[in-house]
């Protein structure tokens, strides 16, 4: 057995590939996880879960990528309840969403996830994850479509890598747990 090549080909090689790896089973979670939400086969599993938990998780997975990016990302969470929901589903959601404003967002521009609870009761909360960011903003005419499989804002189709099922999948997702996806966007 011998090696041919010289070892940085090859470092470099491992790189790529695992790069292209990540792309390929991330397109191929997309695509399934489209398939079973048409498919009615989407299983929403409830749990309790932590909020600032869930908050802080989202921090570290996102903080280094802005933070090289140079945009400032900021996690705001007023409260430490334990409620019930699917804290996988959730955290691909808001990691979509995040991923996406990232995406979106210049250097020196700015991404805000926040969490608060609206409503507490006997036995159920109501809460609101928000992401903001300062990025260019999505026009009025694109916001429906976004939420569309295979779709993304006209402005944004040429630069923007992703197969324009994240939006679908997170939206569909969110409905499944009783809630609703909404955008608000400026232009400029």
């Amino acid at each position: 057995f011998a090696l041919k090549g010289n070892v940085m080909d090859m470092a470099v090689g491992v790189i790529i590939g695992g790069a292209f790896g990540k792309i390929v089973s991330s397109l191929v979670n997309d695509i399934l996880d489209m398939s079973k939400i048409e498919n009615d086969k989407m299983r929403i599993e409830t749990a309790p879960l932590r909020l600032r938990s869930l908050a802080e998780r989202l921090q570290s997975m996102f903080f280094l990528q802005a933070e090289d990016k140079g945009v400032l990302f900021e996690t705001r969470c007023d409260a430490d309840d334990v409620v019930v929901g699917d804290d996988v589903r959730l955290q691909q959601v808001l990691a979509n969403l995040l991923s996406n404003a990232l995406k979106f967002t210049d250097p020196g521009d700015a991404i805000r996830l926040s969490v608060v609870v609206l409503m507490r009761d006997e036995g159920s909360a109501r809460v609101r994850f928000s992401v903001e960011d300062t990025g260019a903003g999505i026009r009025e005419e694109d916001l429906e479509r976004i939420f569309v499989s295979f779709e993304q804002a006209s402005e944004n189709r040429r630069n923007a890598q992703g197969t324009g099922l994240g939006l679908a999948i997170s939206s569909n997702l969110v409905r499944l747990m009783g809630g609703r996806l909404d955008v608000q966007s400026r232009v400029g």
